[in-house]
């Protein structure tokens, strides 16, 4: 095989890594400028109207306190009517949901039977509203 020596061959460009190069050079650009954004708003005071729409609840809240009294949503009840009372209060809300706030020093006792009861209604979900550990 012969090779010429004399014969001068130029230099090509290659554009597809120049391209590629240039596409991720763009993304990181963007990418940057985005997580450099500060996103603020402006603080205002919105005008109050007659008669707003009441916004329906997304859960019912039932309470234990430390002594072990019962309470639907702010309201004071008993062991007797709380299905009633909870019944009545899923019916303002989206979804069947229900969520014991229980006092870390009330009687698990309540709180089991509160679960007990509360088992009895149809399609509803209970669970129990906990604070993350430290």
């Amino acid at each position: 095989m012969k090779l010429r020596a004399n014969r001068k061959t130029r230099a090509r460009v290659e554009m597809v890594p120049l391209i590629d190069t240039v596409f991720l050079l763009l993304v990181f650009f963007m990418y940057a400028m985005l997580t450099m954004t500060v996103h603020r708003g402006v603080k205002v005071e919105l005008p109050e109207a007659g008669t707003p729409e009441p916004e329906l609840p997304r859960h019912v809240t039932v309470s234990i306190d430390k002594q072990g009294a019962l309470s639907v949503e702010g309201r004071p009840t008993t062991m007797e009517r709380l299905v009633t009372e909870v019944e009545g209060a899923l019916g303002k809300t989206e979804q069947r949901k229900v969520v014991i706030d229980g006092d870390r020093n009330s009687d698990l006792g309540t709180g089991v039977k509160v679960l007990e009861k509360l088992s009895h209604i149809e399609d509803v979900k209970v669970s129990f509203s906990v604070r993350e550990e430290k």
